[in-house]
């Protein structure tokens, strides 16, 4: 049998000074190294991409809820009215108090006597049908570079 030193292995083999080579050599070195950079880009990249996406989709719930609330509001004011009065940008709700929605630069803005309130980042149109009058909400935004776009689309009747 012959001794560990004289096997056919590399590991084992001796060096030009007669002594055993056991380190790695620097193309070893180099291509884990390479694998490793390689193995953390693939993981980064896609801790960033999931990142993003949750990004959205956060974002995307926020503005429809804000456009829900915002319904729910002209739904309930429209339901305690006696009249209304609709004309694209604008809806005129007479009752106690008289309360007018209205397109403003910065969204829809919702004006009782002097009190004024704005639902931010928010359009709707109006138009009167058959006794009620049709809302149509809408939100539109960015994130990563990528559109958002929400919408909610109702009927409302006030309770005469």
């Amino acid at each position: 049998m012959r001794p560990h030193s004289q096997l056919g292995s590399p590991f084992f083999q001796k060096g030009a000074r007669g002594r055993s080579r056991r380190g790695t050599s620097l193309m070893e070195l180099v291509v884990a190294v390479g694998l490793g950079i390689a193995i953390l880009g693939v993981g980064y990249r896609a801790y960033f991409t999931l990142t993003r996406a949750d990004d959205y989709e956060s974002k995307r719930h926020a503005m429809m809820l804000d456009v829900q609330n915002l319904a729910a509001r002209i739904k309930q004011d429209v339901r305690a009215a006696r009249a209304v009065s609709a004309s694209g940008g604008a809806l005129t709700i007479l009752g106690q108090p008289h309360i007018t929605y209205r397109n403003a630069p910065g969204g829809v803005e919702r004006v009782v006597g002097r009190g004024r309130a704005v639902f931010r980042g928010t359009a709707a149109r109006f138009e009167s049908r058959s006794g009620g009058v049709e809302v149509t909400l809408r939100s539109e935004s960015r994130s990563h570079r990528r559109p958002i776009r929400v919408g909610i689309s109702t009927f409302v009747v006030p309770r005469t």
